[in-house]
Order: C-alpha cells, then structure tokens, then sequence
C-alpha cells in the first residue's frame, strides 16, 4: 500500500497551490467569518457587516435577537495566541452585563477559530 501511494504522489502533477491543512500557530485568518458566525449563533446574534480595515484588521458589526448593536474588532497577532478579538455590546457598552456578554462573545469566537484551525481544508481549484 505504501509503495502504491508513493508511485502515485510521484506520477501526480505539480501544482501552483499550496496546501493549507493545518497551519503552523492553529490559527487561519480564512476562518474568521465562519468563526464569527459560529460565535454569533452561540451568543444569540447575527453578523450583518464585516469590514476589512487591513490585511491584519477585521470589524465585524452584529445584531442581537433585541436588536442592540454590537461591534467586534478582530486584530491578527505576531505571537500566541495568534489573534484577539474585542467585543462592544449594546446601547451602554460599559455596563457590568454588557461587558460580560461581550466577554462571552470573544471567548466564543476564539473557541470557534481554534476549532476551524484543527480542521483541515484544501483550497479550491476553482
């Protein structure tokens, strides 16, 4: 069988894409969207905006079930843990349990991005 899969990868055509099953820090920027969404679910929110700030900078703008706003800023990071998110929830971000809701929000979204990092994914051909 190994001989058979070795002759196999030898005869297969090079290709231009590389693939990216698991990246090195566990952390694909690809997934932020499918994260947030994820996140958005688990906190009772939808996402209705994300805005590329920069290659390093994403702002994700969310209504909850009540129809208050929220705001999350998602900043790549050069060490672990790779990427911070930094959520503002409701008309009166400051209050004790509009903190604590936004606290929820970013764990679950990290837990979401760590989750769709140890997934695999080969990019399309298409």
């Amino acid at each position: 069988m190994t001989a058979a899969l070795a002759l196999a990868a030898i005869d297969a055509p090079p290709s231009s894409h590389a693939l990216e099953l698991y990246p090195e820090d566990g952390i694909r920027w690809a997934d932020l969207r499918r994260a947030m969404d994820k996140a958005a679910i688990d906190e009772r929110l939808a996402v209705v905006g994300q805005d590329v700030v920069d290659s390093d900078n994403q702002v994700f703008t969310l209504v909850s079930v009540e129809g208050w706003p929220a705001v999350v800023r998602v900043t790549r990071l050069g060490s672990s843990p790779w990427v911070k998110a930094a959520a503002e929830m409701g008309p009166s971000p400051e209050l004790p349990a509009m903190r604590a809701q936004a606290a929820k929000l970013e764990g679950s979204f990290m837990k979401w991005m760590a989750a769709f990092g140890r997934m695999p994914r080969v990019p399309s051909v298409y």
